[in-house]
């Protein structure tokens, strides 16, 4: 454009447009935030080791939990070995969730009478999961060797049907676990299972609920079919924290 009065050119630029962030397509109703990675058992299987000894802020969690609240989301507390007596103090009823994994030295054995005795809510039975950096041995840098563990489909169903009366049974095989649960690790990082690893996001402290989803690889459709919504039965319901 061009001023005769002032003879000044002022040249037209292209400004960009902003898009706007992207956002998931779906607010999750459960998250499993793992504190630390330090624990107190040794299961040889296990697929989330102490890769360090990090300890997030008392209240930089807090503020963290605050986020996840005011985004809609409840969490699960994986407290490292410890999950059954924190389950057990959260609800009046002496019933509470249970798993088990199916793995070549147990998936022969018959668990119905021990099952029967503690007769909990759910009763999830998970397949061994490898995952690199966790537990696929030395070559990845894992601190766990869990692939002379692993179970075939066929093994892994054998298992089940031996314990088809269980009215709390709830198969979970690597399918239907490995993308189909939101985990939150030590800082606060949404951990994406989706390509045999565990890769953490930015964190939650950092950029927000909304984006750090988008880092999650998390797969509701999944989620949605293994039953990851269901009635929990809790009374008293537990007093408002006001941080």
């Amino acid at each position: 454009m061009t001023s005769k009065w002032l003879n000044i050119s002022f040249p037209f630029t292209s400004l960009p447009i902003l898009k706007p962030a992207p956002k998931p397509g779906f607010v999750p109703v459960s998250v499993n935030w793992f504190p630390h990675r330090v624990c107190n058992y040794r299961c040889d299987f296990c697929f989330h080791t102490a890769t360090n000894d990090y300890i997030l802020p008392l209240d930089e969690g807090k503020r963290a939990l605050r986020l996840l609240a005011d985004a809609g989301h409840s969490f699960n507390l994986r407290t490292s070995g410890k999950c059954s007596s924190f389950a057990k103090k959260s609800f009046t009823s002496s019933r509470v969730p249970s798993c088990a994994t199916a793995r070549s030295n147990n998936w022969e054995e018959d668990m119905n009478d021990q099952i029967q005795e503690v007769d909990p809510i759910r009763w999830k039975v998970f397949q061994v999961l490898l995952l690199d950096s966790e537990n696929t041995g030395p070559g990845s840098n894992s601190l766990r060797d869990a692939r002379h563990l692993t179970v075939t489909g066929e093994q892994y169903q054998a298992f089940l049907d031996r314990h088809a009366q269980q009215p709390s049974l709830v198969p979970e095989d690597n399918n239907a676990m490995k993308d189909s649960y939101l985990l939150l690790d030590e800082k606060m990082r949404f951990l994406d299972c989706s390509n045999s690893g565990k890769k953490p996001g930015r964190s939650i402290l950092d950029v927000g609920v909304e984006t750090a989803l988008l880092d999650s690889g998390f797969d509701e459709k999944t989620f949605l079919e293994r039953g990851g919504i269901f009635e929990w039965t809790r009374e008293p319901e537990p007093e408002s924290v006001d941080w």
